[in-house]
């Protein structure tokens, strides 16, 4: 389960990071 969820985090954060790369371009 803590696996998981720490995947789902790292999920978020780099959706996040993908958004912002998006929005600068």
């Amino acid at each position: 389960m803590l696996n998981r969820l720490h995947a789902l985090l790292l999920m978020s954060t780099f959706e996040k990071k993908e958004k912002k790369t998006i929005t600068s371009w």
